[in-house]
């Protein structure tokens, strides 16, 4: 019984180490708030304003 119940906590353990994985793996992938801001200041001053002018500029206000 004791037995059953390690082999179970083990599977689960690995499971979860191989989610928590898979999340740091996909938090790599995005942008962090100053390269958000780096890759706008690369735009054009009119594509800028478009951005701003629109959802993604409350967006940025709210970060």
């Amino acid at each position: 019984m004791a037995g059953q119940v390690l082999t179970c906590v083990h599977r689960l353990r690995k499971r979860l180490d191989g989610t928590l994985s898979g999340l740091k793996a996909m938090a790599k992938e995005f942008l962090k708030p100053h390269q958000i801001k780096a890759e706008i200041e690369a735009l054009s001053k009119a594509v800028q304003q478009k951005l701003y002018d629109g959802a993604f500029g409350e967006l940025l206000k709210s970060a």
